[in-house]
């Protein structure tokens, strides 16, 4: 008998474990798996379990496990001070590093093993693709040029477009097949279009990582694919973002790793492995990469209204941990932060300065630059701006001179400076000019 009511239990624990599961989003399989047994034996002994049925209801009615999720104190705005948001409570999480700053400022909302050193793996390419526009800028290429695959391709493993030596290609064409489908033999080619060889190339990716303050990264090689037996790359999640920061600034990367599939050399069809896009609103990239040493890496940018921000996650169990961890930190930031446009470059302030005798005999006062605040989500706060300046100049004075500063204000706290400056030129008068000859 005792036989048998086991046989029962464990075929009624399954169904009942399945349903917890799907009712129970988030919670650990473990539970449910208990859970289930639980109510399988006593249902099949015929007791009623009134605490087993009131713990599914509990469990049901309670809010799903997020992922660790630091909480930004907000006790005083302070929007030109980047600082690391407050921990919440600790949450088992599926990654070794992240990072989660504002686009522009670099502010944290969340971080966990930010500076651990982490294997990049195809995270690399963001620095291949960030050295090739900005050659591309400089003038030493062309985007418009057409690459000629060099021999280096025979030996390169991993995920490929099938490049063969002495194979032509649109330049264009080889940066999307490495930014969108990973492609690790189109990052070898663009590196010798670039720098006429990969040793170079690498050379010219790690001396712009000392340029971008990225102090615990190193490359040694254009695509993230180790070699074997020797060192491999190196970096961290806070240097991942300084470089995801940067290289989004070039509109091209954004319009490249926004796509979700394309088409090079005419008729090869590639498609994104960034599966977020179209997933998560506000993402349009940026990069994925996998290595057994590096696990599964993603850095995404995703942006709502006005603000942007970089998300960098390392080390994660599974390619699908990857995107829904990273989903999970963007979301809470979007739910919590709002960035508040104030005043704009260039923007009149309502104030003029007497120039003293100068031509124009007095120059109005500029916003020196653009002014946003970052502030919570559910705040509608009362900004006012407060001008001090002279209220008269020695000319001459130079277009776009500073001659004071603009304070924007939350209540009675400062929450942002700027420079008040000359909206023009003004010349200094002589004896000629007041004669009127």
């Amino acid at each position: 008998m005792i036989g048998v009511q086991s046989g029962r239990v464990r075929r009624l624990a399954v169904p009942f474990s399945r349903i917890l599961t799907v009712l129970i989003p988030g919670r650990v399989s473990v539970l449910a798996s208990e859970l289930a047994t639980e109510l399988a034996s006593s249902l099949a002994s015929g007791r009623a379990s009134s605490l087993v049925l009131s713990l599914i209801l509990a469990l049901v009615a309670s809010p799903p496990a997020a992922a660790s999720v630091h909480r930004a104190h907000h006790a005083a705005p302070a929007p030109s001070r980047p600082r690391a948001a407050a921990p919440a409570r600790k949450l088992p999480a599926s990654y070794s590093a992240a990072l989660v700053v504002d686009a522009e400022t670099g502010q944290v909302f969340f971080e966990k093993n930010q500076d651990e050193p982490r294997a990049p793996a195809s995270l690399t390419k963001m620095m291949t693709e960030l050295i090739t526009l900005e050659s591309a800028e400089k003038g030493t290429i062309s985007l418009d040029d057409i690459v000629v695959v060099p021999t280096d391709v025979r030996t390169v493993g991993g995920t490929r477009v099938h490049l063969r030596p002495g194979d032509r290609l649109p330049l264009t064409d080889a940066i999307k097949a490495m930014a969108i489908a990973s492609a690790n033999d189109a990052a070898v080619a663009v590196a010798h279009h670039v720098a006429g060889s990969v040793d170079r190339f690498v050379e010219m990716m790690n001396q712009r990582a000392r340029e971008l303050g990225m102090d615990h990264t190193h490359y040694v090689t254009v695509n993230g694919l180790d070699p074997n037996n020797a060192p491999g790359s190196i970096t961290t999640a806070r240097d991942q973002a300084l470089l995801a920061r940067t290289l989004i600034r070039h509109r091209l990367a954004l319009q490249i790793s926004s796509t979700v599939y394309d088409t090079i050399r005419s008729r090869q069809i590639i498609h994104t492995t960034n599966r977020l896009l179209g997933r998560c609103e506000g993402v349009d990239g940026l990069k994925t990469g996998y290595t057994s040493k590096a696990g599964f890496c993603l850095v995404s940018t995703a942006r709502k209204g006005d603000l942007r921000v970089v998300s960098v996650l390392l080390g994660a169990t599974s390619n699908r941990r990857r995107f829904s961890e990273t989903e999970t930190l963007l979301n809470d930031v979007f739910s919590r932060f709002q960035k508040v446009p104030v005043i704009r470059k260039g923007q009149d302030l309502g104030q003029a300065c007497s120039t003293a005798g100068g031509d124009p005999p007095q120059v109005r006062l500029v916003a020196g630059e653009d002014v946003d605040l970052l502030l919570p989500a559910a705040m509608h706060p009362d900004i006012r701006l407060r001008v001090t300046a002279p209220s008269a100049v020695h000319p001459p004075v130079a277009e776009g001179r500073a001659l004071g500063r603009l304070q924007i204000l939350i209540g009675d706290s400062l929450a942002a400076e700027a420079p008040a400056v000359a909206d023009r030129p003004v010349r200094k008068t002589g004896l000629r000019d007041k004669l009127g000859l």
